[in-house]
């Protein structure tokens, strides 16, 4: 095999004076473009252009070992290119495909020894025995030979046969086992802010501790459980603890001076008493119609100081079970 010399730095026509170098006008025709321009006889410049062209491509190859990536070259697989001062082979043709962003064509080639160590050597943190996997679950596994295993303890202490019983002078109280974090079953002093499971039925009847979200729910449930309460002013109710209700509402009497109530929600034992006042800016009575007073309404009857009656707006409050 013929081993060529390296050729020297210098350029063909690299000194040209100038004019001296002119464009091949059709590269890709080649010298038949002289019969057409100039009789077939090729001017010097072009000589020189054709010259310069090749022994610059030299140097090129010369000076970067691998050409750099083109947009308008074609690769077939297997060539091999630099590009952002990495290096890259084509693992199949292609063309106009970055080597950076398109890894189905292209695979980095030639690393250096930084990007070695990038690739291979971990990095802080990443041996860290969680992220290990695989590991042995044995002293075996381990190569671990001058330590008890579980079952050799086991053996030895089964050899003693310490039964608790046994034990004599065991204490009887916790400050006995030399234990200080722990409060006794009797009259314990909780310390800081002790914290209890909170049962989520309001309803809960039974021994167990109240935590204060527990208490809170409750009482808020008494209040504000299902169908405990109508807040609106022109009619409304309020169910309490124990079963006592309170009611009101606002109603204009009839011509009459009648009022038709009807309650909110009806009692469930009976209305103690239902109480009037007129909204407006004379003397006006509110009376109960006697034998009108049940547990789901009231009539009352307002009339001035001279017994007349109208339509006139009254407010209302009845309590009751």
């Amino acid at each position: 095999m013929t081993l060529y010399q390296r050729p020297d730095e210098h350029v063909f026509a690299e000194g040209a004076r100038p004019g001296e170098v002119q464009p091949f006008p059709d590269l890709s025709r080649g010298w038949g473009v002289a019969f057409d321009q100039t009789g077939g006889i090729p001017p010097m410049e072009w000589f020189n252009f054709i010259g310069k062209r090749a022994d610059e491509a030299i140097r090129y190859l010369m000076q970067r070992g691998l050409p750099e990536w083109s947009e308008t070259e074609d690769y077939p697989e297997g060539s091999y290119i630099q590009y952002s001062g990495k290096t890259y082979r084509a693992k199949i043709d292609n063309k106009g495909k970055t080597p950076s962003a398109h890894l189905a064509e292209w695979e980095e080639w030639g690393l250096t020894r930084k990007a070695l160590d990038a690739h291979f050597h971990p990095k802080e943190g990443e041996l860290a025995w969680p992220k290990i996997t695989e590991t042995p679950t044995t002293l075996d596994g381990y190569g671990i030979t001058d330590a008890a295993t579980a079952q050799d303890v086991q053996s030895q202490f089964s050899k003693l046969q310490l039964h608790w019983q046994k034990i004599s002078n065991t204490p009887s109280t916790v400050s006995g086992y030399g234990i200080t974090d722990a409060a006794p079953i009797k009259s314990p002093a909780f310390v800081g802010s002790p914290t209890a499971p909170t049962h989520h039925d309001p309803r809960n009847h039974s021994n167990q501790l109240a935590s204060t979200a527990f208490t809170q729910n409750a009482i808020s449930a008494a209040f504000t459980g299902h169908n405990q309460q109508k807040l609106e002013r022109i009619e409304g109710y309020q169910k309490l603890p124990g079963g006592f209700i309170l009611q009101w509402g606002q109603l204009g009497a009839d011509t009459a001076g009648n009022i038709h109530i009807i309650f909110p929600t009806p009692f469930s034992r009976a209305c103690f008493g239902v109480y009037g006042i007129h909204i407006g800016a004379g003397p006006v009575i509110v009376i109960e119609v006697s034998g009108t007073r049940s547990n789901t309404g009231i009539v009352l009857r307002t009339f001035d100081t001279d017994g007349r009656t109208a339509a006139w707006p009254t407010q209302w409050f009845a309590i009751g079970r």
